[in-house]
């Protein structure tokens, strides 16, 4: 009754039923299409969300590597100090026992002399 009240009260062509058929495919074609569509960008979206708590976990992890390189290389230079200043009291140490001995040499040779 719709069909015929639409065509002025005349039952539709088999040109229009055949556009309304084409009609309807095109309309579930294309919601068939967006949801496709939808379900394609939800993947997406999924996929970049991962991508992106991928990249944040890789962030903080690089983070803890380089707070962790910094510590160590802390360490390391801490006692690199710790041994240049225990060597350099040591060449102290040496000199002046060098040095204590020089002078007792030099002190003996001169009594040495005195003696002679």
């Amino acid at each position: 009754e719709l069909q015929t009240s639409k065509n002025g009260g005349r039952p539709p062509s088999s040109e229009e039923r055949e556009l309304r058929l084409e009609l309807e495919e095109l309309r579930e074609q294309q919601v068939f299409m967006s949801q496709a569509k939808q379900e394609v960008i939800d993947k997406l979206e999924s996929e970049l969300r991962e991508l992106q708590d991928q990249l944040t976990l890789q962030s903080e992890n690089i983070g803890d590597l380089e707070r962790q390189l910094e510590e160590q290389s802390e360490e390391m230079e801490d006692k690199y100090s710790e041994q240049v200043n225990q060597l350099q009291d040591d060449i102290d140490y040496y000199q002046q026992m060098e040095q204590d001995f020089e002078d007792e040499r030099k002190q003996w040779d001169e009594e040495k002399r005195f003696l002679s």
